[in-house]
């Protein structure tokens, strides 16, 4: 209950900070955006977008919650274009932020069962997770390889780690990561444990691996639809 308490007053917190920051920097647009020069008004635009893309997740992790606890898991399975959705979470985030240079290598053949909204979820989460927790000029790369029946995909950033004592927390409700730089980030403590329930959803599985100083790699499987072969 009390952890509950906790997550009420930091999701309000984590939802003004954005709408603050939204309303700030229209209305300067609004009032001087003739006044100002092109990149500052861009810099407005995409802290704008940036922060309107920080509500939408935080709304559909709610959602997703939701739905869980409801018993609703399942929805639309199918085969599922891996490096489809892939390309489409890498885009958003490359849009939202200049600070993290993101790529990624998935083999073009590479199809999943998959929820196709869970999979993007499930990537979003992943992909925002590491922004959030590398300093600026940190790279994030998503590895994706066939793996006998499953997929293997791996979200890996060159930021801070994780103590191992922190480890075995992260994929909880509710629990986020106790450490310096984590008591700066806002968070809900949701995004990983919704991840990892829609991982296990669909017959999959994931984890971290973490050394403090040496970054983390997040990674998950899902079931492949058929079998691939090496290569893009």
């Amino acid at each position: 209950e009390q952890m509950k308490a906790d997550y009420a007053a930091a999701l309000s917190h984590d939802l003004k900070t954005p709408l603050t920051a939204m309303k700030g920097y229209a209305i300067t647009l609004l009032l001087h955006g003739e006044k100002l020069d092109e990149e500052t008004r861009q810099d407005a635009l995409e802290v704008i977008n940036s922060e309107i893309d920080r509500v939408t997740r935080m709304f559909d992790n709610l959602l997703h919650q939701a739905r869980l606890e409801a018993g609703q898991q399942g929805r639309y399975i199918e085969p599922v274009q891996l490096p489809q959705v892939v390309k489409r979470v890498v885009s958003v985030h490359q849009l939202s932020s200049r600070r993290h240079e993101i790529t990624y290598n998935v083999p073009e053949a590479l199809v999943v069962r998959a929820d196709r909204d869970q999979l993007e979820q499930i990537l979003n989460n992943l992909v925002s997770n590491a922004v959030k927790y590398s300093p600026r000029g940190c790279s994030i790369h998503i590895d994706a390889r066939p793996d006998g029946r499953y997929a293997h995909v791996e979200v890996i950033d060159t930021g801070p780690g994780i103590a191992e004592d922190q480890q075995p927390y992260v994929f909880e409700r509710f629990r986020r990561v106790q450490d310096r730089m984590s008591r700066k980030v806002s968070g809900s403590g949701l995004g990983l444990y919704i991840t990892r329930m829609l991982v296990e959803g669909r017959e999959g599985e994931g984890g971290v691996r973490s050394q403090p100083g040496s970054g983390s790699t997040f990674w998950f499987r899902l079931p492949l639809q058929r079998r691939v072969t090496e290569g893009r």
